[in-house]
C-alpha cells in the first residue's frame, strides 16, 4: 500500500464499527396493500400519533393510508385520546394487539378498500 492509500484507510477505520451490510439492497420486490397476506398487513400497520395541546396525543392506527375503525374498543371509535405520559405504553398495547389478530377483519378490511382494479 502507498502512503497515501494507507493513510485513507487508516481515516476509514473508525467508522467499521458502524458497517450495515445490505446484500439485497436494491433487490426488494414491494408489494402492493392489496397482495399482503394477514401477517404482512399486522407487521405493516402503524400507529400515528399527532398532538392534541401540551398534555394529550391522538393515536391512530393505520394501515397504509386507511385508518383502522377501533369499534373493538368502543362502537364509532377511530382515534384513541390518550395523555402524555401513556403514549409509548398505549401505543406498545395498541400494536400488541394488531399481533394477536385481535384486528384482523379490520386490517382485511382495510387492505381491500386499498384495491385498485
Amino acid at each position: 500500500m502507498t502512503e497515501t492509500s494507507q493513510r485513507d484507510y487508516s481515516a476509514l477505520e473508525c467508522f467499521r464499527p458502524y458497517v450495515l451490510v445490505n446484500s439485497g439492497a436494491g433487490n426488494k420486490v414491494k408489494k402492493r396493500i392489496w397482495e399482503l397476506t394477514l401477517e404482512e398487513c399486522q407487521i405493516r400497520a402503524r400507529v400515528f400519533e399527532t398532538s392534541d395541546g401540551d398534555d394529550h396525543r391522538i393515536l391512530t392506527l393505520k394501515l397504509g393510508k386507511v385508518v383502522l375503525p377501533l369499534d373493538r374498543i368502543q362502537p364509532q371509535c377511530s382515534r384513541l385520546r390518550v395523555p402524555r405520559g401513556e403514549v409509548m405504553r398505549m401505543r406498545a398495547k395498541l400494536l400488541e394487539a394488531v399481533r394477536s389478530g385481535v384486528f384482523d377483519e379490520e386490517l382485511l378490511a382495510a387492505r381491500e378498500a386499498q384495491r385498485r382494479d
